[in-house]
């Protein structure tokens, strides 16, 4: 099993603030949302970050969240927590996808006329996204 370094670790962190789809909120607001990053990162990042910290020294083993919540009340809130997170991966991980693709199209659109409206382009992009993702990731 790998572990991950802190290079990995910020760029994880980073990138779950600043998207692709955040990233045009973040231009109106400016510079002022360089404080509201770093407000997020005292308020809510550092906090969990310790929370996690203490949790994963606590509990050395593979199982993360399902782990601490069996350990903490029960197995059942274990499958409950395990199954949320599993949950949301499910609703974000496809709809990052087809954003990405969109975008994508819409740049392909400025060089070479398509349809926009046909899916099979959309498909097209999310499996080359999705595969190059896994294969960068098995790579590295």
């Amino acid at each position: 099993m790998k572990k991950m370094n802190i290079v990995s670790l910020s760029i994880i962190s980073i990138s779950a603030i600043i998207s692709l789809k955040n990233l045009p909120i973040t231009a109106e607001l400016g510079l002022s949302s360089i404080f509201y990053l770093i407000l997020t990162v005292f308020i809510f990042f550092l906090p969990i970050s310790l929370v996690i910290a203490e949790l994963a020294s606590s509990f050395p083993t593979n199982g993360c969240c399902y782990i601490w919540a069996s350990k903490a009340f029960n197995k059942r809130i274990g499958i409950i927590t395990i199954w949320i997170a599993w949950m949301e991966s499910i609703m974000w991980f496809p709809s990052i996808l087809a954003f990405c693709s969109l975008i994508i199209i819409d740049i392909i659109k400025l060089f070479i006329n398509i349809n926009y409206n046909e899916k099979k382009y959309l498909i097209i992009i999310i499996l080359i996204i999705l595969w190059s993702i896994t294969i960068i990731n098995t790579a590295v």
